[in-house]
């Protein structure tokens, strides 16, 4: 919802962007665009739904607008330090707290490395139309199966 309207209006910087800028380029949109309503006491936004144009914030409660800001306003700075550290180690944990809801549940490996040499050497990658990349075909969408590789990483 928020990505199709803040790419829609131009708000975000898509050009020569890498996932992460774009995904960090979001969330600067998004909280900029709510800060103002944030700043005004008891107040909270009215956030339309781009298909039906429903307020889908309509049952929102102060204290869940602030939750929601206080949430954007961190993952847009861990995302701006995930993009500005050199060290990859560094840069997954930063981008793991940014998308980490689910107590033990790691969205980053520890190096993307590691996890591309064990699924290339176990075969086939599968590629979902959301863009998961897997050894195994998922059971819950479709995917694409690339041909048989050899891993030749370092």
């Amino acid at each position: 919802m928020y990505g199709y309207k803040h790419a829609d209006v131009k708000k975000l910087k898509i050009e020569d962007s890498s996932y992460g800028e774009l995904f960090h380029s979001l969330l600067v949109s998004v909280y900029e665009e709510y800060v103002g309503t944030f700043e005004k006491d008891g107040a909270v936004p009215l956030v339309k739904d781009p298909m039906l144009g429903n307020n889908v914030a309509k049952f929102w409660t102060r204290a869940e607008f602030e939750t929601f800001m206080r949430r954007i306003e961190e993952s847009k700075n861990w995302a701006a330090k995930a993009l500005e550290t050199e060290d990859e180690a560094t840069a997954i944990e930063l981008w793991q707290k940014v998308f980490n809801e689910d107590e033990g549940e790691e969205y980053f490996p520890t190096t993307v490395d590691e996890v591309l040499k064990s699924i290339l050497t176990r075969g086939s990658i599968f590629v979902s139309r959301t863009g998961n990349i897997s050894g195994q075909k998922p059971l819950s969408e479709k995917a694409l199966e690339s041909p048989k590789h050899r891993y030749f990483g370092g």
